[in-house]
């Protein structure tokens, strides 16, 4: 079964190379103890030549997708070293910036940055505690840490290299979701000891009141733009509280008390703040909502587009399928948006791609077909440039939004508030507030953002008559 699973595992896809590293690191470290399993032999290097060839060749019925094995390898190279990178990423948004791993960490997933960075660093240090103190069971534990090590450090380098991306969060939260677990134990473990003390629900409904306290207080001061100071006092007053009410318990119950108290807590609302972020990341992608992990999300344009096309088509053609449809493909070669459209449109037979010189003089297309154009952002050219004949009489033109792009960076870039520069710190703050702390704010709540996200389009163009 290992053997079947590690031939799938080779040919899964790109993706899956991000994994080999970690996997050969596995294999060195614990090469004694698998030598002496029944892994390494013929009869299951059979079973995994076996398994991945039916699965690159969906059982020879493809057997071309053995090329996609090393295509495979290619492309994720270039995903890595950013080489291979779209034009959205380059030239429309810029690329995923050096914070944004740990920026969708800490709001996507706040349970596991806190509490996986515990639980590692408290197992890291209690393999250097062991190292000092040699014992059978520690020692044997040494080469999973290590390999635990190695396999975040590796992830730590694929959220620095140029191309990283949500792909590379899905290597990282993996030795972090292992942290999480060790911490998490350690709380389980302590609530025989700690969890039968009369003191504690109380201490708990306190706190927990003061939480809901502070979060309606919160709410209220994150949906204003402008700062309000009553507001924040109340919420650093609820949360001073909290803090003093732990402070007085650990004097009351003993330290180790209190600290176990106040995980339990912070563990509660932490799991709370993930699932809502995984709730948020479960909606619809749209310009409003920026819940989106990718910087780069097809349109609604794009359905608009093709479904105008289907219906201009079967009034015109009589076939939702025939009409002639031309896409200009000298605007901007080899972007992204070409293999969306041709995805999107891939059902209409008719359909060619080229320069607008095309359409005219004796190769012409009869009858006019119908243009599809990218729209020019930079202002070099107009949107309605086409060179189009004479014979095919003035073209009429709607563009739709086929491409967004959005980053958590582009919050709070369309507010320029500043201060004066003798200005005191309650206007400092307000300044502040109002152009960067309370967009991050809000959108880490509602995944809402103020300016609209950047846009690629692409311009319908179609003779009157083709017009529904």
């Amino acid at each position: 079964f290992t053997a079947i699973l590690a031939g799938l595992f080779v040919v899964s896809g790109h993706m899956a190379w991000s994994f080999a590293l970690v996997l050969l690191a596995f294999v060195l470290l614990r090469w004694q103890a698998l030598r002496r399993t029944a892994l390494f032999t013929r009869r299951t290097g059979l079973w995994a030549g076996v398994s991945a060839l039916a699965g690159a060749t969906l059982w020879l019925a493809q057997v071309d997708g053995l090329a996609g094995v090393s295509a495979g390898l290619s492309m994720w190279l270039d995903s890595v070293l950013a080489t291979g990178m779209p034009v959205q990423l380059t030239q429309l948004a810029g690329g995923y910036p050096l914070g944004w791993p740990l920026t969708r960490l800490l709001i996507d997933q706040p349970l596991l940055a806190v509490f996986g960075v515990t639980g590692l660093a408290a197992l890291f240090a209690k393999s250097q505690r062991a190292s000092s103190v040699e014992s059978a069971g520690e020692s044997a534990q040494a080469p999973d840490r290590l390999f635990l090590g190695l396999w975040l450090a590796w992830a730590i380098a694929l959220c620095l290299l140029p191309g990283r991306g949500p792909f590379s969060l899905l290597v990282l939260v993996m030795p972090l979701l292992i942290g999480a677990a060790y911490a998490l134990d350690g709380l389980a473990a302590g609530a025989s000891r700690y969890a039968r003390h009369k003191e504690l629900p109380a201490l708990m409904l306190t706190l927990a009141i003061l939480s809901v306290s502070g979060a309606f207080w919160g709410v209220t001061l994150v949906s204003k733009a402008s700062f309000e100071p009553a507001s924040a006092q109340a919420v650093a007053v609820l949360f001073v509280l909290g803090l003093a009410v732990l402070v007085l318990y650990g004097a009351w119950s003993g330290v180790r008390h209190a600290l176990w108290a106040g995980a339990v807590a912070a563990g509660v609302i932490l799991a709370a703040a993930s699932l809502s972020s995984v709730w948020q990341l479960n909606h619809r992608y749209s310009s409003e909502r920026r819940d989106g992990l990718f910087v780069a999300n097809g349109g609604e344009g794009l359905r608009l587009l093709a479904a105008d096309i289907h219906t201009m088509s079967a009034q015109r053609a009589g076939d939702a399928q025939e009409i002639a449809l031309f896409v200009d493909s000298t605007r901007a070669p080899d972007r992204a948006t070409d293999v969306l459209l041709g995805w999107y449109l891939r059902d209409m037979r008719r359909m060619t791609w080229g320069a607008p010189s095309a359409l005219t003089g004796n190769g012409a297309t009869s009858p006019a077909p119908l243009v599809i154009q990218a729209e020019v952002r930079d202002g070099a050219q107009s949107d309605d440039d086409i060179v189009l004949g004479s014979d095919f009489g003035d073209y009429i033109g709607s563009d739709y939004v086929v491409v967004t792009a959005w980053l958590p960076a582009d919050l709070g870039a369309d507010n320029t508030a500043t201060a004066a520069p003798a200005a005191g710190v309650i206007e400092r703050l307000r300044a502040a507030w109002t152009a960067q702390i309370q967009p991050r704010l809000r959108w880490a709540l509602y995944r809402k953002g103020g300016a609209p996200p950047a846009t690629e389009r692409v311009i319908l163009w179609a003779p009157p008559e083709a017009q529904p």
